[in-house]
């Protein structure tokens, strides 16, 4: 039993690790987007950076 829950805990951090992936290539795509004066809501870069700071919250703990 105790070896599924590493296993499912192995892959919630591998889960975890490509969504904060994710989220950093998203801001710097925002972060292009804004030098570049495209379209831009300023409040998405705000929640993505809070998204991010979430994510890795949630791997520290986990490890």
């Amino acid at each position: 039993m105790k070896e599924k829950n590493n296993i499912n805990l192995m892959y919630k951090l591998e889960r975890v690790d490509q969504d904060i992936i994710d989220l950093k290539k998203e801001l710097v795509l925002l972060r292009i987007k804004k030098v570049t004066k495209q379209k831009l809501e300023p409040h998405i870069i705000k929640k993505t950076k809070h998204q991010v700071a979430q994510m890795l919250t949630i791997h520290k703990s986990k490890k």
